[in-house]
């Protein structure tokens, strides 16, 4: 039997695993994540769509400053909402869901995310149009209905608040 210097043994060794672990990773990637097709086009005129305007006060987290915008709020039977908050003449936020999907971006930030499913409850915006439609909310969120007209959105465990009234 011929002897082979322990340092080339080594080396294979290394290699034989270095390419075990990159074949599993590449069989990971291929097949254990998918990204999410874009949202189809959005036409709020067609029917089933319940669509409002309004003012809207947002506090990401209690000390963080408030900001006041204007909303549009946007929500189908289907289970597609959008959500727009604006702050003159800049956009602060979009938010979109399908029955199967949810995206929010924060185009001053040069951010965004998406995912399948139900939207996570970290982002309270994506569950506004759910709660305007009398939909449940996760446990941690909470739709409050106010006297005068407006309402609040909370989010037990952030803090965070979405306050507004909109148009009938």
């Amino acid at each position: 039997m011929k002897k082979v210097p322990a340092s080339r043994t080594a080396t294979a060794m290394a290699v034989r695993c270095l390419g075990g672990a990159l074949f599993a990773l590449v069989a990971i990637g291929l097949g254990g994540c998918q990204t999410p097709l874009p949202l189809a086009a959005l036409d709020l005129s067609e029917p089933g769509w319940q669509v409002r305007q309004g003012q809207a006060v947002w506090r990401a987290r209690p000390q963080h400053p408030a900001l006041a915008g204007e909303v549009l709020v946007a929500w189908n039977p289907d289970g597609r909402g959008f959500v727009q908050f604006t702050k003159t003449p800049f956009t602060l936020l979009n938010a979109r869901l399908s029955s199967t999907q949810w995206q929010i971006e924060f185009p001053p930030e040069h951010r965004s995310y998406h995912g399948g499913g139900v939207p996570s409850p970290q982002f309270a915006w994506l569950h506004l149009p759910r709660a305007l439609a009398g939909d449940p909310l996760p446990p941690q969120l909470e739709m409050v209905q106010k006297a005068d007209g407006g309402w609040r959105l909370v989010n037990h465990r952030t803090g965070e608040q979405i306050e507004g009234f909109l148009s009938p």
